[in-house]
C-alpha cells in the first residue's frame, strides 16, 4: 500500500534548528514524516513513488504526477514533460500536462490521449495537454519544476 514514508531511529534528526513550528509539522509521535510517498515490498525494500506535496487529489483519488510523466515519456516524440494538479471546481484538482516535443516532431492532444489510453486510468489521464515550443522551466539545480510551470500557466 502506498503511503507517506515515516522514519525513526538514533540517526534521524531531532528537529530543525531554531524552527519549532517547522519541526512540529514533520516530527509526530517520534517519527520524521519525510513527505515522500512510497511502499515497502515483501522483502522489506522501500520504493519511492512521488512527493506528498506533488500528489494530485482528483475527486478523492490520489494521482501521482511521476506515474503520469513516466507514461508520457514513453511516447517517442516527447523530450520533456511536467504533470501537476490545477484547481478544478468540480473535482478539487485536475491533471494537467505540459509537454515539449523533440525538434521536428508533432503531436496533438487527441493522439497523446490515444497513446496513453492503455497506460493510465481515466482519473490519471490529463484533462489538458499544453504543448510548449521552449524548454520547460527548471529549478536552480536543473530539475523540471512543477511549481514554476503552474505559476507560468496561472499568469498566462
Amino acid at each position: 500500500e502506498k503511503g507517506e514514508i515515516c522514519i525513526s531511529g538514533p540517526q534521524v534528526m531531532k528537529g530543525y534548528y531554531n524552527k519549532p513550528d517547522e519541526t512540529a509539522k514533520v516530527m509526530k509521535n517520534g517519527r520524521f514524516h519525510t513527505g515522500d510517498i512510497g511502499y515497502m515490498d515483501d522483502e522489506g525494500y522501500v520504493f519511492l513513488v512521488d512527493r506528498l506535496k506533488d500528489m494530485i487529489l482528483v475527486s478523492g483519488y490520489n494521482v501521482y504526477p511521476r506515474q503520469v510523466e513516466e507514461a508520457i515519456y514513453m511516447h517517442p516524440a516527447v523530450e520533456e514533460c511536467v504533470v501537476a494538479g490545477v484547481p478544478d471546481d468540480k473535482r478539487g484538482e485536475t491533471v494537467r500536462a505540459w509537454v515539449k516535443l523533440l525538434d521536428g516532431q508533432s503531436l496533438t492532444a487527441i493522439e497523446m490521449r490515444q497513446f496513453l489510453n492503455d497506460k493510465l486510468s481515466p482519473i490519471e489521464m490529463p484533462r489538458k495537454f499544453i504543448f510548449c515550443d521552449e524548454p520547460l522551466p527548471k529549478t536552480a539545480v536543473g530539475k523540471l519544476s512543477r511549481k514554476l510551470m503552474r505559476e507560468q500557466d496561472a499568469s498566462a
